[in-house]
């Protein structure tokens, strides 16, 4: 997908803004780095920023109301948890006044962080899913139940050279979920999600999909995201921290292996090649990187490749990080359908 130019927070959302912020707005600027586009940072005269969501009616509807209403519902569950999410400062869900649904919150600080981590980041991070998973929630205020991603009928792709492979991952994923506990999730618990001051996490942001789910997903997620930026054996690692840090997972080698399946697919929901994020030269990779370690990531793990991997459609001359990291998601997803 190539994101739609940036734009000036509407007037009405400006003015919903202004009435909020607890010092004088200076500027509003809109956010890089998401695929929404709903975003802006709000710079105040006096104090330090503040981050507005701000959905337009017209091109999200109820997606955009939704991610909204979810967002805000997880900042209330977690005030005063002392864990680091953002504090809701306003909320206009159905945008009445905001011209849009629209939250206004906190900024956290820290940074993105996407070089390999290290086993004390590794830790801190699967310390704080954990502490997300195990927060207490009364029935009356669950968020909406989790819904699995892609298509709901998942076809093998047609570029594919192992279909016997992905057809078995189909059929995991079709048999149905396992009876597993549940509790509250991020749902989309990835490292751009997440910010970082050194080796401790400073935020987890972007509560758009919040759910009621088994933990399992938002690990699956995590250990997706660490095998499509470096290796599965970073995601193994990770799952190994969440472990020993308390966390609980299903127990049943089956059940483990629907939700990991349940993640890849999610990502077959379009295109591999609509993904595409045009942007800045220093996110981007040639397109001899990010075939080579596509095939090397293949070689890695799958010691019966006859060494003529062919890419499934022809690449634009600029790849960017996540077309590259969605090449290592299929490595994976053939490495645990074998």
């Amino acid at each position: 997908m190539i994101p739609q130019l940036r734009h000036p927070l509407p007037a009405r959302a400006r003015a919903w803004v202004d009435s909020l912020a607890p010092h004088a707005v200076a500027d509003v600027t809109p956010i890089g780095g998401g695929m929404t586009n709903t975003k802006w940072v709000v710079h105040l005269v006096d104090e330090g920023p503040l981050v507005i969501r701000w959905s337009d009616p017209h091109e999200w509807g109820d997606t955009g109301r939704e991610h909204v209403r979810r967002e805000a519902l997880a900042c209330r569950l977690l005030a005063g948890s002392g864990l680091p999410v953002p504090e809701l400062l306003g909320s206009d869900l159905d945008g009445t006044t905001a011209g849009g649904p629209a939250n206004l919150m906190t900024w956290l600080p820290g940074r993105v962080r996407l070089d390999r981590l290290g086993p004390a980041a590794i830790t801190n991070w699967a310390r704080l899913a954990v502490a997300v998973h195990e927060q207490p929630v009364p029935a009356d205020r669950w968020p909406p139940a989790f819904t699995f991603r892609g298509s709901a009928e998942p076809a093998v792709p047609t570029w594919v050279r192992w279909p016997s492979r992905w057809r078995r991952a189909i059929d995991i994923l079709n048999a149905g979920p396992p009876s597993t506990s549940q509790g509250l999730l991020h749902r989309d618990f990835h490292l751009d999600n997440t910010l970082w001051q050194g080796d401790g996490v400073s935020g987890l942001v972007d509560w758009a999909e919040a759910s009621w789910g088994p933990s399992d997903l938002d690990v699956a997620h995590a250990c997706s995201d660490f095998a499509m930026l470096h290796t599965t054996a970073d995601g193994e690692a990770f799952r190994r921290a969440y472990l020993e840090q308390g966390g609980r997972l299903d127990p049943d080698p089956d059940a483990a292996r629907f939700w990991i399946v349940s993640d890849i697919l999610g990502f077959l929901r379009t295109r591999l090649t609509s993904s595409l994020l045009w942007v800045p030269a220093a996110r981007t990779c040639p397109l001899k990187s990010s075939d080579r370690a596509w095939k090397t990531c293949l070689y890695r793990h799958s010691p019966d490749l006859d060494g003529r991997l062919t890419p499934p459609h022809p690449w634009p001359m600029v790849l960017s990080r996540r077309a590259g990291r969605q090449l290592k998601l299929i490595a994976l997803a053939l490495l645990l359908t074998k």
